[in-house]
């Protein structure tokens, strides 16, 4: 028999849903594309941009305090404006003007979302216990899937996958509260804007893969999590999954992702989450338009998929998107609660995981 794979963490299943491509190149066959995202050490920075803008927010959150709950109401001001001029001296701000604007602009987008993470942080004040999370995907499972989730097309693919190790999750959730029920809660802080439409109140669903997996590890393990997420425009409160239905989809994960270790599935996430809608999307997504770079632009995909065409040649790519992203998208839309930075965010965050309803 087959030595047993190594099981994966939720880091690891999230990295692979995100870009399985990139998971394939890396981790099978040790091939890292430059993508031209870094600058030179020397480079001087005038501006921020895309996901230059999202690297130095994720150093900014990195510079503040993880417990806010026993500070002082000035405490988000005082620790932001400590954090942005620590930026400043490590030249990841511009200099000058345009550095100082930044700095103005900056402190004040984040001051709201400081304060909506420490009202929800004194809503929950009280730890809870760190949770583990396992799933192993057995062998009469994944066949029992094989219809449901599109990735085997015949019978030697069936037996190929029977002849491997199974697939299994084991990780931890750590730094979880309690709220005024004693219900364990999942809260987060992150430096990306959520809203993909203000006025609709959508979602960037490719933005909630790790939310997700937690929820969905967590219902598949037994354990009841609510979830608070912070993000730099709106926070986000859900309920826990059905365990159940948390089991099933995450088995579908798993089992996409064990037949992701033999050769790069055709799930760029962008893409599938754009032919849910309709094909002329998922295209454009993957091909790019005269003002947006597509998904094939990344050599890694590139490499596999050069075009919508052959990446949708043999309908993996629409099966799977409905039995992965569209239930993620579901979630999403209409069991995540979208709440805005502001006045009334210490009254909402008190009340916003009592008791599951």
């Amino acid at each position: 028999p087959r030595e047993a794979a190594a099981p994966l963490a939720l880091r690891d299943l999230a990295d692979w849903m995100r870009h399985p491509a990139r998971y394939f190149l890396r981790t099978r066959l040790g091939v890292v594309f430059d993508r031209g995202d870094d600058a030179p050490e020397d480079a001087e920075p005038f501006h921020l941009a895309g996901l230059e803008s999202h690297t130095v927010a994720r150093q900014l959150l990195d510079h503040l305090p993880t417990d806010w709950a026993d500070l002082p109401d000035s405490a988000p001001r005082q620790h932001l404006g400590q954090a942005l001029q620590r930026l400043r001296r490590a030249g990841l701000l511009p200099l000058g003007t345009p550095g100082e604007q930044l700095v103005a602009q900056w402190d004040a987008e984040w001051l709201p979302v400081l304060q909506t993470w420490q009202a929800l942080q004194r809503a929950h004040a009280q730890p809870a216990a760190r949770v583990q999370v396992c799933r192993t995907l057995q062998t009469p499972d994944a066949i029992n899937l094989i219809a449901a989730c599109a990735y085997q097309t015949g019978a030697k693919a069936q037996n190929d996958h029977e002849s491997k190790s199974a697939l299994s999750l084991q990780d931890w959730l750590d730094g979880l509260r309690c709220n005024a029920a004693g219900q364990a809660v999942w809260m987060a802080l992150s430096p990306s804007r959520l809203l993909r439409d203000a006025k609709k109140r959508s979602l960037r669903t490719d933005l909630l893969i790790h939310p997700w997996l937690c929820n969905l590890a967590a219902a598949a393990s037994g354990t009841a999590l609510q979830g608070l997420l912070v993000a730099r425009d709106v926070w986000l409160a859900w309920e826990p999954l059905a365990p159940e239905a948390a089991r099933t989809q995450l088995d579908l994960w798993l089992h996409a992702c064990s037949q992701g270790q033999s050769a790069p599935l055709p799930l760029p996430r962008r893409t599938a989450l754009a032919l849910l809608e309709d094909k002329s999307a998922a295209r454009a997504a993957y091909e790019g338009t005269s003002q947006q770079d597509g998904e094939a632009q990344d050599p890694a995909w590139a490499r596999f998929y050069p075009d919508y065409d052959a990446l949708a040649a043999d309908g993996r790519l629409t099966q799977a998107a409905q039995a992965l992203w569209a239930p993620l998208e579901q979630w999403a839309h209409t069991a995540v609660r979208v709440h805005d930075h502001g006045a009334a965010t210490a009254t909402t965050a008190a009340g916003s995981t009592e008791a599951s309803p």
